[in-house]
């Protein structure tokens, strides 16, 4: 019987790795960041770049108008909305809201947003009006 239970932990340890060093975590990244984090051990923090298709609520190529409608439909009552991101960081509106004199500044002119929420934050990168990658990054472990 206990060998039954080592060879089961054993498969399920494997099975663990396989999918942790995948495809896997950014795939499901794109919808599930808190659950790609599961699968990037020791720390399970999750930090992947997407450059095509969609990622979260957004999708490569839509415009600032979109992209300011989806962060207020999606983010307006739990996140941080902050241009130009870490060591670039220039302003911070801490309410997403059109109706938000900072935000819709940052919204209107900032290449570069970040939003965080909890152990989430998002990073979006934009040219000429036009969404041209998404980083994704889930903190769980602060090193």
């Amino acid at each position: 019987m206990k060998k039954a239970a080592y060879v089961t932990a054993l498969l399920a340890l494997c099975g663990y790795v396989t999918l942790s060093l995948s495809r896997f975590p950014n795939w499901i990244g794109r919808s599930e960041p808190n659950t790609a984090a599961l699968f990037s051990p020791p720390w399970l923090n999750f930090d992947a770049t997407y450059t095509d298709g969609s990622v979260l609520e957004f999708r490569i190529g839509m415009s600032r108008s979109e992209l300011s409608s989806a962060l207020v439909t999606h983010y307006q009552d739990n996140s941080l909305l902050i241009s130009g991101c870490g060591a670039n960081l220039k302003r911070v509106a801490p309410d997403i809201s059109l109706q938000s004199p900072e935000a819709k500044a940052i919204l209107s002119t900032s290449d570069v947003l970040c939003v965080n929420s909890r152990k989430l934050t998002v990073m979006l990168h934009l040219r000429d009006d036009a969404l041209l990658k998404v980083r994704v990054v889930v903190t769980n472990t602060e090193m």
